[in-house]
């Protein structure tokens, strides 16, 4: 049973240095040969590829609006168990979640759930006293949320970082380290977030260069105790666990091809490993280099990633676009999620203008939005039963991408309905046959039954050869 505390890296606002103070952090502590356990808040896919790099263990996402409240509560509880480092990023600002949620999904909610302490992330970049108001302001906010310290980000040298040293601790927090800029930490963006390490790999030395930074300037020690004195799982996230990922898990009667390259990689470790606990083999294929699918497969799942970045590769691999229609074809259940949608459908549009050929299973033609992004909360309603799930099922979703669809779908194709307002809400989505193609993320975590129904699908369908 877990005996440390999460802790929880949180900031005003994003930008503060979140994402590099944690890397650096489960690094330097992995250099002390310490088993560090990273997650993520919110439904993001970026930091946790760049969270499990740098720990060296999957890093798991935590978001009440995918997941429950419960559903965060068994995944903190199962990846606990042999008592690592808990180390938790957090999402945007300490209470922002989903807007109009009431804090729903915000870092202060889950920090609740799991019994966190908060290490507080003060960006001094343009201030020094005033940096003060921050832990003051947010212990106002969240006066139930026990701070075991700041981290002041990006000082531009000794005096000034003394100065918003002394403004800090006069509230009665600690600082517990001081980070000078380092732009050589800095990682590379694009319009959706990190440019994840799958696509650009960071250089020789950078994960070391940023745990040096922490380990020369963070008091490790302290950061350490403040992990001491944790409550394990309580009886209802451990029946929760076992429920969500049963043990032992079957012996696999399935086998599912899952995407994953440079293009495809959107996946949740929680998720994937509920396919496993019933009785599924995951099979990893490229779409962008191999030349047909995995042999006596039964499935499919293609997840989100940036297929736009390699549309004409996409296109020039002819064996992935027949493989998908001979599956579709024989009625292997297809899972496409955003990415994977956009590989399904007719076109896709590179962000340089071109036009590229998809494998033509839904009539979608995504264009590219000149880098705006649509990112969101959603809740779904399956527009008709399927393999995947029956008319009227309530799923929770979130949406993330910078292409669009040209055209909504056919009202007697579409796989879902985004209720909003009186109406009947706008369609979303392909239903066709075997194929459910969509640019909704959903968390299998959150609905259970979807993972049952897609393995139950596979074994109806039966296997077919590459």
């Amino acid at each position: 049973m877990a005996r440390r505390r999460p802790l929880v890296v949180t900031a005003l606002a994003s930008g503060s240095g979140k994402t590099v103070l944690t890397l650096g952090l489960a690094a330097a502590l992995r250099q002390r040969a310490l088993a560090v356990q990273p997650f993520k808040v919110g439904p993001d896919y970026l930091d946790p590829a760049w969270l499990s790099m740098a720990a060296g263990r999957p890093a798991r996402s935590l978001d009440t609006h995918l997941m429950g409240a419960l559903g965060v509560r068994a995944s903190v509880a199962r990846a606990l168990v042999d008592d690592p480092i808990p180390l938790v990023e957090g999402v945007l600002g300490l209470c922002d979640g989903r807007l109009g949620g009431d804090g729903d999904a915000s870092t202060a909610m889950v920090a609740r759930l799991i019994g966190a302490r908060l290490l507080l992330v003060v960006d001094i970049a343009g201030t020094a006293g005033t940096a003060a108001a921050v832990p003051l302001g947010l212990r106002a906010l969240a006066p139930d949320l026990e701070c075991a310290g700041v981290i002041l980000n990006r000082a531009g040298g000794a005096r000034h970082a003394a100065e918003a040293r002394r403004a800090v601790e006069a509230t009665g927090v600690p600082v517990l380290g001081v980070l000078p800029r380092d732009p050589a930490c800095v990682l590379p963006e694009r319009y959706l977030g990190l440019i994840p390490p799958a696509e650009r790999r960071p250089a020789a030395g950078w994960l070391e260069r940023c745990a040096a930074l922490v380990a020369q300037h963070v008091d490790l020690d302290a950061v350490l105790r403040a992990t001491r004195g944790g409550v394990p799982a309580g009886a209802e996230a451990r029946a929760a666990a076992a429920a969500l990922w049963p043990e032992p898990p079957p012996p696999p009667r399935v086998r599912i091809a899952v995407a994953g390259d440079e293009a495809f990689h959107f996946t949740y470790p929680d998720a994937l490993d509920m396919l496993r606990h019933r009785g599924a083999e995951l099979v990893p294929w490229s779409p962008l280099r191999d030349p047909a699918l995995p042999p006596a497969i039964h499935g499919v799942f293609i997840p989100g990633g940036f297929p736009e970045q390699f549309a004409a590769e996409l296109a020039a691999n002819a064996g992935t676009h027949a493989g998908l229609r001979a599956a579709a074809d024989r009625g292997r259940p297809i899972l496409a999620e955003c990415g994977g949608a956009m590989l399904c459908g007719r076109a896709l549009q590179a962000p340089d203008g071109a036009w590229y050929p998809m494998a033509g299973l839904t009539s979608l033609r995504a264009a590219w939005s000149g880098g705006r992004r649509t990112l969101g909360y959603r809740t779904l309603r399956a527009a008709r039963s399927t393999w995947w799930a029956r008319r009227g099922t309530r799923l929770r979703a979130h949406e993330f991408h910078a292409s669009v669809a040209e055209a909504p779908p056919a009202p007697d194709l579409a796989a879902y309905r985004l209720p909003r307002g009186p109406g009947p809400g706008a369609l979303e989505g392909y239903a066709l046959g075997a194929v459910q193609a969509s640019y909704m993320h959903v968390h299998l975590v959150g609905c259970p039954e979807q993972a049952d129904r897609f393995v139950r699908a596979c074994a109806r369908s039966g296997a077919v050869a590459a």
